[in-house]
Formats: structure tokens, C-alpha cells, sequence
């Protein structure tokens, strides 16, 4: 009995064994397995990163110095690049080229000093139109008696008294102010401005 025992308990211990065994059989191609698709994947990763970087080609740079040559909107520089052109015809290119580019970069800086100095030049001519009609214009003087004229004909105190609205004509004394024979238009005219006194200077159209 206790022989059988032992051979159920060793053959219990043999399978365990062996299941063991095989689990770790199953467990290392598991790993291969995801190590193989690790190091597939950073080849294809390694892949496509050297298919983006741009390969550098022999004389590649010529090729894009030729298309600037070609594209460009300065005048002359096309001509620079022309592969069946001479290189007497380049020289003399660079020469118009340089000499062109010489005298744009005189005339630019002449410009620039000319206006950093602010210089003022105002030309004011005058055109009288002569077929145009002046209007009449009436100037009139709140002063209605020039009182250095009535002083020469001693008239600034009948002046003042015409003013004086407390006294009547009957109460002037018109001979002291000899202003016997005196009308208001001559008062006027004698004492009144005149366009000499308040026109200074003038222009004619004609």
C-alpha cells in the first residue's frame, strides 16, 4: 500500500514537472516572439526616418542656385546662370549687374542725406484773374467822426454836445462853435473817414 503511494506521489511529481517545464517553454517563445517583433519594428521606424532625411546629391546645390537664377525678378541674374552661355557673356553680365547696383545704391544714400537734412522750398505765385468782377464792399467804422478832424476844425466839443441827449438844438449855442451854417452832411464829410485813412495798401486786378 505504501508502495503504491509513493509511485502515485513520484508520478504526480513528474507531471508537475513537466508542466512546469513546458510553461516555461511557452514562456520563452513568447519572449523571442515579442523580441522579434520589437527589433522589426525599430528597423521599419529606422526605415522611414532614412527615407524622410533628404539623401545630399553631388552637385546639388547647383541645381538650386540655377532655379534661383531662373525664378528671380532682378534683372540680369537669369543671364548668370544659363548653362550654354559664355563666360564672356557672364563677366560682362556681373559687370552691368555690379555697375547698375552701384549707381541704385549712390543715388538711394544721395536721397537719404538730402532728406535727413529736412530742407523747405515753398514757390508762391500769384494769378490775378482779371475777368472776375470785384465785389463792392462797404467798410464801415463804429467811430462814426474822426476826432482829429473835428479837433482841426474845432468841432470835438459840438460833437460831444450833439451827443448830450439831456439838451435840445435850441439849447446849443451854435456860433461859439462857429457852426452857424453847418448841415450834418457837411459835418460829415469834413469829420468822416475816409478810404485813405482805414485802406493802408491795396492790389489792383488790373
Amino acid at each position: 500500500m505504501s508502495s503504491r503511494h509513493s509511485l502515485y506521489k513520484q508520478i504526480s511529481q513528474d507531471e508537475q514537472h513537466t508542466v512546469e517545464q513546458q510553461d516555461f517553454e511557452e514562456l520563452g517563445k513568447s519572449i523571442e516572439n515579442n523580441k522579434s517583433n520589437f527589433e522589426q519594428d525599430v528597423t521599419a521606424k529606422e526605415t522611414n526616418m532614412n527615407l524622410m532625411i533628404p539623401q545630399k546629391k553631388e552637385g546639388q546645390w547647383k541645381e538650386h542656385v540655377y532655379e534661383l537664377t531662373q525664378c528671380t525678378t532682378f534683372h540680369g541674374i537669369r543671364y548668370l546662370g544659363l548653362k550654354n552661355s559664355s563666360l564672356i557673356s557672364k563677366v560682362l553680365w556681373i559687370c552691368v549687374i555690379v555697375l547698375c547696383a552701384g549707381i541704385m545704391a549712390y543715388n538711394m544714400s544721395d536721397r537719404l542725406i538730402y532728406y535727413l537734412k529736412s530742407p523747405v522750398n515753398v514757390n508762391v505765385k500769384f494769378h490775378h484773374n482779371t475777368s472776375l468782377i470785384f465785389p463792392s464792399v462797404t467798410i464801415c467804422n463804429q467811430n462814426a467822426f474822426r476826432l482829429t478832424a473835428a479837433e482841426d476844425h474845432n468841432w470835438y466839443d459840438f460833437i460831444e454836445t450833439l451827443y448830450n441827449t439831456n439838451r435840445t438844438s435850441t439849447d446849443i449855442d451854435w456860433k461859439k462853435y462857429n457852426a452857424t451854417n453847418l448841415t450834418f452832411s457837411e459835418l460829415y464829410l469834413k469829420t468822416g473817414h475816409t478810404k485813405e485813412d482805414m485802406i493802408h495798401r491795396y492790389n489792383t486786378l488790373s
